[in-house]
C-alpha cells in the first residue's frame, strides 16, 4: 500500500502505481468523502480522492472524460488513456516502452501516469516521484503549496494537510511543521518539545 501522503519527505520515493488503486491521493485519506450535494460545494476537503466537475459533483467513478484527484478540476483523458485512481494513464506492455517520446507525463513501472499529481509526480517521460504533504505536483515538479501545513509555515505539527497545531499534546504531537502523532496510540503517556515521551 501506497505510504500515507503524510508521511516523512523521506518516504518521498516511486512508488509501483497499482498500489494508488488503494491509497488515496488526496490530504485526508479516511474513506469516501462527503458527496458535495451534502456541504454545498465540492474542494479537496470535500472530495479527496475524486475531482471537481463543472456541475459542482465530486466524481471518483475513473470516468476518462472526467479524471482527477485531491478535489481539483477533472481533465479528460486523450483518446488511448484510462482514467485509473483519478489519473490518466498509458499501460505498456513493457516498462522499457515508458519513454519521453511515448509518456507525456512520468513512468512508473509499465504505466504512463499521463496526468501526474502529488503521489505520482514527474514530466518528460522521467520516472515519477512521491511529493511530501505539503508539496503538490504542478507541472510534473514538487513545489511547496502555501495555503498547505508544512515547515514553511509551521513551527508545531500538522493535524491534516492544511491545519497547524502550534501547541503540540499528547494527542497531537510533532515539531517542524511535520505530520502529528498520537502519543498514546505508539504506547508513549505525553508530548515534550514535539517528542513523544514515556
Amino acid at each position: 500500500m501506497i505510504p500515507h501522503p503524510r508521511a516523512a519527505r523521506s518516504r518521498a520515493a516511486t512508488s509501483p502505481f497499482p498500489a494508488l488503486l488503494i491509497g488515496a491521493l488526496a490530504l485526508g485519506c479516511d474513506g469516501p468523502a462527503p458527496d458535495p450535494a451534502d456541504v454545498g460545494v465540492c474542494t479537496h476537503t470535500t472530495c479527496t480522492t475524486g475531482c471537481c466537475a463543472p456541475d459542482g459533483r465530486c466524481r471518483r467513478d475513473d470516468d476518462p472524460t472526467a479524471c482527477g484527484s485531491g478535489g481539483r478540476a477533472c481533465v479528460a483523458c486523450l483518446e488511448g488513456e484510462i482514467c485509473e485512481a483519478g489519473a490518466c494513464a498509458v499501460l505498456f506492455a513493457d516498462p522499457a516502452q515508458c519513454t519521453a517520446e511515448t509518456c507525456r507525463g512520468c513512468c512508473s513501472g509499465d504505466r504512463c501516469v499521463a496526468t501526474p499529481n502529488d503521489i505520482y509526480c514527474g514530466a518528460g517521460g522521467g520516472a515519477c516521484g512521491l511529493c511530501a504533504f505539503w508539496e503538490a505536483c504542478t507541472d510534473g515538479r514538487c513545489a511547496v503549496d502555501p495555503a498547505r501545513c508544512g515547515p514553511h509555515n509551521c513551527a508545531g505539527c500538522c493535524e491534516d494537510g492544511y491545519t497547524c497545531v502550534a501547541e503540540p499534546t499528547a494527542a497531537l504531537c510533532g515539531s517542524g511543521g511535520l505530520f502529528c502523532e498520537n502519543c498514546p496510540e505508539g504506547g508513549y503517556r505525553d508530548c515534550v518539545d514535539g517528542i513523544c515521551v514515556e
